[in-house]
């Protein structure tokens, strides 16, 4: 993994993290293979964090500790889903830590999770321009939680969509 050291910060390449991932992601049933694959999840979000996609133009900011009601963002503008707490991406309406609403229901569009953890278990869910900043995930080993990886690890803004 490429690293540079810049005024006492590890700079991380985001594309050694993908690279990295690739012989991992063939055999996510290996435990110590998904153990892994969940870590450097962790690290490609906390420095997606520093890259210019996290300065995203955000119209609203749910504070994932509040009710709410979902609010649509308009041409332009981002949902940020601010932590701390828990979010699970395929989770059943009144379930902690779900994020559901009937006009969404599992799908995500143009959101910003940040400093959150991120729970997917492998069930049905869309993300479309969806950005992680400072997250952590529990993702399950299943060929789904790979494909949710994959796509995490193939750019900032990710999109997703198992149905």
């Amino acid at each position: 993994m490429m690293m540079r050291f810049l005024l006492g910060l590890i700079v991380v390449d985001p594309l050694a993290i993908q690279r990295v991932s690739v012989p991992l992601l063939m055999n996510p049933s290996n435990a110590n293979n998904w153990d892994a694959t969940i870590a450097l999840l962790n690290l490609r979000s906390f420095v997606n964090s520093t890259l210019e996609e996290a300065k995203q133009h955000v119209g609203f900011v749910y504070h994932n500790n509040q009710p709410w009601t979902w609010a649509p963002s308009g041409p332009g503008e981002w949902l940020q889903i601010q932590g701390p707490g828990l979010v699970v991406l395929d989770g059943k309406p009144g379930e902690p830590g779900t994020v559901y609403a009937r006009k969404t229901q599992g799908r995500f569009g143009y959101v910003i999770f940040k400093d959150v953890h991120v729970v997917y278990r492998g069930g049905p869910v869309t993300l479309i321009n969806v950005f992680f900043d400072n997250c952590t995930f529990d993702v399950q080993s299943n060929g789904n939680g790979a494909l949710l990886a994959k796509a995490i690890f193939s750019a900032p803004i990710t999109d997703f969509q198992i149905e």
